[in-house]
């Protein structure tokens, strides 16, 4: 929506004054991605509607892949989309 008044007043929005931020909790599924990785995707869910359908968030780890092949998915096209990883310890190469 547009709000075309040139010096609009402040406008609170959220929830009730005095309640703090609104939380949601939502179950993550188990989601296979190439032949050895399964992560646990929090995005798309059905319980979060108002997010598109292709934003994902994706938890992965921590493994120990000492004795395994490690995250191997194969090439895939992202038509357009950017990937955001945050990696909070070890290395990944993503090279699409």
């Amino acid at each position: 929506m547009s709000n075309l008044d040139a010096k609009p007043a402040p406008t609170t929005c959220g929830g009730e004054r005095g309640t703090g931020p609104v939380r949601d909790l939502l179950a993550a599924r188990r989601v296979p991605l190439g032949e050895s990785t399964v992560v646990r995707r929090l995005l798309p869910n059905l319980g979060r509607r108002m997010v598109g359908a292709w934003c994902f968030v994706d938890h992965y780890g921590p493994d120990d892949i000492a004795d395994e092949p490690g995250m191997q998915v194969p090439p895939h096209p992202h038509m357009g989309l950017q990937t955001v990883s945050w990696l909070h310890a070890g290395e990944v190469l993503h090279r699409d």
